[in-house]
C-alpha cells in the first residue's frame, strides 16, 4: 500500500513538473526554450498537413514547400 501511494505521488509530481514552464539552459530561458519547441512543432504539423493534402490529391504536387522554412545559420 505504501508503494502504491509513493507511486501515485511520484506520478502526480512528475505530471506537474512536465507542465511547468520548463527548465532554463545557459542559452535560453524556459519561456524561450518552449517557444522554440512550439515553433518546431508548428512546422512539423504544417508539413504533415501538406503531406496529407498531397496523399489525398487535394493539392497538386510540388517540389517546393508552401511554408516559409529557412535553414538555421
Amino acid at each position: 500500500m505504501k508503494l502504491l501511494k509513493a507511486t501515485v505521488i511520484f506520478a502526480i509530481l512528475s505530471g506537474i513538473g512536465l507542465t511547468t514552464v520548463g527548465c532554463s539552459t545557459p542559452a535560453y530561458s524556459g519561456r524561450e526554450r518552449w517557444s522554440r519547441v512550439g515553433y518546431g512543432m508548428s512546422l512539423d504539423a504544417a508539413q504533415m498537413q501538406d503531406d496529407i493534402d498531397h496523399a489525398l490529391l487535394l493539392r497538386p504536387g510540388s517540389k517546393l514547400s508552401l511554408w516559409n522554412v529557412q535553414a538555421p545559420d
